[in-house]
């Protein structure tokens, strides 16, 4: 089962502006994981690896409205602060 497909990341991390770096970044994931994600090149990503894109896209996509004039850098340091924020409340 898939939590997210490769299009979907594409899709989504498009939708957002997201560099694929700056989502593998927050994903802390390799630096050409997405690259190579959305390529389909990884046959069966680990559960692990898909929660902390879709984590990452939710972070991305919440401060999104606050920062589109930002940088990458302080979009993805906004978006750094909301992931925080998201494993809380999730843990709630």
């Amino acid at each position: 089962m898939t939590l997210i497909s490769p299009q979907e990341c594409k899709d989504a991390r498009r939708r957002l502006g997201v560099p694929q770096t700056a989502l593998c970044e927050l994903s802390e994931l390799r630096s050409n994981y997405i690259c190579r994600f959305e390529g389909g090149k990884i046959r069966e990503p680990s559960g692990r690896k898909l929660v902390a894109i879709i984590d990452a896209l939710r972070a991305f996509e919440a401060v999104k409205s606050k920062h589109q004039t930002a940088s990458t850098r302080e979009f993805l340091e906004a978006a750094k602060k909301e992931l925080l924020s998201i494993h809380v409340q999730d843990k709630k």
